[in-house]
């Protein structure tokens, strides 16, 4: 339902039409936005799937080279045998921008190349199952580092889709419509002030053409041309003035010259859209008579 408060004047149309082109541009930018959200959300779900599968794979191969090492060897000789590991890993975490979204991206580096570092301990004494077990953890790192960034940038951006999805149905249902119906409306209401303005036709006599207002008004009358009084100028002119004239009750600024001469010299000719260019004419000569006789 068009806003009724709103003013219905060509000012507040073209604002509205200004809001309605900038509404309709950013629907379709956030359109557009969306897609390539849910574009780059069904990516990473794809990923994420084989990442998944991935480092599961990698977890039960080493998990179960773990059960075996442990089964051979003591769990006192197992855990002195971890106890101190010699490399160590660095963090790192930087941002990518994906449709205004900053997600994640993690990176690690080892404090040594050396792939042998991975062993905190001699073989003499340890199990291969043991060694087979920490060589496919090490493998399967990476994989769960990448698994973590691809998961954390899938919530992000199936958040960022959700709010853009709700701006967009807020701009497609509710702010668009009503503008377009607000527009509607005030369109309606001006046509309706034009066509008012059409029905009639104000004739005015200067004081220095001496004619007499009611014997050109008369003339006209008698040729089958309706006219109406101005109902305007001087007001306190008017009957209802008759009981508070003369008393404080109202205020009269001025001599009210102007008002008097609109009182007295004006009257309305009734048009309509609908007439034809023989009735204009008629018209027209008839007030020409009018003024001439």
């Amino acid at each position: 339902m068009a806003n009724t408060a709103i003013t219905p004047t060509r000012m507040v149309l073209n604002q509205l039409k200004g809001r309605l082109k900038t509404a309709r541009r950013g629907h379709k930018l956030l359109k557009d936005k969306r897609d390539e959200l849910m574009r780059q959300f069904l990516d990473n779900v794809r990923l994420n799937k084989q990442l998944r599968t991935k480092v599961e794979q990698g977890l039960t191969e080493a998990f179960g080279s773990l059960s075996v090492a442990s089964a051979i060897m003591s769990p006192e000789m197992l855990e002195q045998s971890l106890l101190y590991p010699r490399q160590s890993v660095e963090l790192g975490m930087t941002y990518q921008n994906i449709m205004s979204v900053n997600v994640p991206v993690y990176d690690f580096q080892t404090r040594n190349s050396d792939p042998s570092e991975i062993f905190p301990y001699g073989f003499a004494q340890t199990s291969g199952e043991l060694d087979d077990a920490l060589e496919k953890l090490a493998e399967v790192f990476k994989d769960m580092l990448e698994l973590a960034q691809v998961e954390k940038t899938t919530q992000m951006l199936a958040q960022e889709i959700e709010k853009t999805r709700r701006r967009v149905n807020a701009l497609e249902y509710v702010m668009i419509p009503e503008l377009e119906q607000n527009i509607r409306y005030i369109s309606m209401k001006l046509d309706e002030n034009e066509k008012e303005l059409l029905e009639h036709c104000i004739v005015q006599m200067e004081t220095e053409t001496g004619l007499d207002r009611n014997a050109v008004t008369r003339y006209i009358e008698d040729h089958n041309v309706q006219t109406r009084l101005l109902f305007s100028g001087n007001l306190i002119k008017h009957p209802c003035f008759d009981q508070i004239r003369g008393t404080d009750a109202y205020r009269v600024a001025g001599e009210l010259t102007n008002t008097d001469f609109i009182m007295n010299n004006t009257f309305w000719v009734g048009v309509y859209p609908g007439m034809t260019d023989e009735m204009i004419d008629y018209m027209a000569k008839i007030i020409i008579e009018a003024v001439n006789q």
